[in-house]
């Protein structure tokens, strides 16, 4: 679970612009990201369970937007092989994408 923390932490990023499906995004994000955990074997536990454990450190309800790499960042997401996702984490795509504002 310390890894998909670790990968989750990445995409969070502070800002204060706009943006009316930015938790809706966050919320799919995570969703994708626990799928490519559980299916790279990095994480144990149910899609759900995964999801959970994300939204303790990704306050999707907060976010007021997403950055311009948000649909890259799913697309690389979705093809990057197991291996690399397991050593590199995140696509640089993901670095602060969903923007949540600074408390």
């Amino acid at each position: 679970m310390a890894k998909m923390v670790g990968i989750v932490v990445l995409m969070l990023g502070f800002g204060a612009c706009g943006g009316n499906d930015a938790p809706a995004k966050c919320d799919a994000f995570l969703d994708l990201t626990c799928m490519r955990l559980i299916e790279c074997g990095a994480t144990t536990g149910t899609q759900a369970e995964c999801v959970a454990s994300a939204k303790t450190t990704v306050p999707c309800a907060a976010a007021v937007s997403v950055d311009s790499t948000y649909d890259a960042c799913v697309s690389e997401t979705r093809s990057e092989p197991c291996s690399v996702l397991l050593s590199s984490g995140l696509p640089a795509s993901c670095k602060g994408v969903i923007n949540v504002p600074a408390n």
